[in-house]
């Protein structure tokens, strides 16, 4: 799933300041903790010497004030307890806490050569300064990390907006059309430098629209202009001249190829710029382009023994009769072309399938079919290729499944889409 580069920004912020306060915080109140008793540790063992030095030690000593019990019973007054019920029951051990009549206490109890020492300080008002000053601490964390969104989030935006723009006018720049130039009045050097290079990129881009689309047009000029002269010259003959009828049936052929070449070069020429020239659609017999199709290749193939065609008395679509044909051909002549054995048409209104029996050479066939690269020579021996296959099937709104098998060879299938009658559609637009 695909997030906008603001929420990404966003949430790293988040995690980092997240992050960092909680670290924070945690020092905070171990240092305060640390602090605490390493104070609390110092005035036990002053006071413990002050009263050792100060008091006579052979007997029970009790010293009491306000916050601070204390109590002293030498070693010799075997079986004595404490005075102070707060130290009655409990082990020795260093810093150990009690609470009696809603007071806590912080008990040290300590055993040397002369006696027991009991200390006991009350912090009761330190503990709830303690939660004062963690209450304060949480409150200043959590201020300080709404404090940061509401910075994270407005930086992100300066941040994110003229890039968002910018993101925003690229996706609706369209390829073929006058595009205005991106205004380079950006604050930040990048987003400039990226301006200036997206507003040579268009200019490029826009000139060589034009040099091709002019290019197209000359080569179709170009390119038809001798087809005419050859349609012309057949005309000439068949007008002026009693031909035999074995002549007439070789220059109507050369009559109708060239028809068909004249109306074929401009779509050649244009299918893969996706231009939109308006295709002229209408009811075809499938049945009858594919005959037209073997016909045509029956001066360089064996059709009659090579190819047989399984087929529905009626096989009628919706198509644009030059690429239709132009698609069919290229199909059934690499299938002549790169195999030996027999060829298998099924057709139908709703599909066409070829199957060979396959070669030895026949992934290679394929592999050079499908990516319209040569495996073995330097030139294409495939006709038009898998790519003008594929960009004419597109234009027709076809869909194209091919197969292979090491020893079952392959099968081409042609799926028709259902198209209204008497429907013109223009492609889509583009290049």
């Amino acid at each position: 799933m695909k997030h906008s580069i603001s929420r990404k920004l966003l949430q790293t912020v988040i995690v980092i300041n997240f992050l960092a306060l909680l670290v924070v915080t945690i020092a905070i109140l171990l240092f305060t903790k640390g602090f605490q008793n390493e104070f609390l540790l110092q005035d036990y063992a002053e006071e413990r010497d002050f009263i050792l030095s100060d008091y006579d030690i052979s007997k029970p000593i009790q010293h009491r004030t306000k916050n601070i019990l204390i109590e002293f019973i030498p070693n010799d007054l075997n079986g004595v307890l404490p005075k102070y019920p707060l130290f009655q029951s409990m082990p020795e051990g260093m810093g150990m806490s009690r609470s009696i009549d809603a007071n806590t206490y912080l008990i040290n109890i300590e055993k040397d050569d002369t006696g027991v020492f009991y200390h006991a300080r009350d912090i009761t008002q330190a503990l709830e300064r303690e939660r004062l000053f963690f209450a304060v601490i949480i409150i200043i964390a959590i201020a300080t990390m709404l404090f940061s969104l509401v910075l994270s989030y407005t930086g992100s935006q300066r941040i994110i907006q003229p890039l968002k723009h910018l993101s925003d006018y690229i996706a609706s720049s369209k390829i073929g059309e006058k595009n205005a130039p991106i205004t380079t009045d950006f604050q930040d050097i990048e987003l400039h430098n990226i301006a200036v290079v997206f507003n040579n990129f268009l200019v490029e881009l826009e000139q060589f629209v034009l040099r091709e689309r002019s290019l197209v047009g000359l080569a179709s000029h170009e390119l038809k202009t001798p087809v005419a002269i050859i349609v012309g010259a057949v005309e000439i003959l068949k007008s002026r001249f009693e031909l035999p009828e074995p002549v007439l049936g070789p220059l109507t052929r050369i009559e109708n190829a060239s028809e068909e070449m004249s109306t074929s070069i401009p779509i050649l020429l244009e299918l893969s710029r996706r231009s939109g020239q308006v295709l002229s659609y209408r009811e075809l017999d499938i049945n009858e382009v594919v005959s037209d199709v073997i016909k045509d290749l029956s001066q360089l193939f064996p059709v009659d023994s090579r190819i047989s065609i399984v087929h529905q008395d009626k096989c009628v679509v919706t198509a644009d009769k030059a690429l239709a044909k132009m698609l069919i051909r290229n199909l059934i002549q690499n299938a002549l072309q790169h195999t030996s054995g027999k060829i298998h048409l099924s057709l139908s209104s709703h599909s066409i399938c070829i199957r060979d029996q396959g070669t030895e050479n026949q992934s290679s066939h394929l592999q050079e079919l499908a990516t319209n690269i040569p495996t073995q020579n330097k030139t294409f021996n495939t006709g038009l290729g898998l790519y003008i296959v594929t960009l004419i099937t597109e234009r027709l709104n076809w869909s194209l499944d091919i197969s292979s098998g090491a020893s079952n060879g392959s099968t081409v299938a042609i799926m028709f889409s259902s198209l209204d009658k008497n429907k013109t559609r223009p492609v889509r637009q583009g290049l």
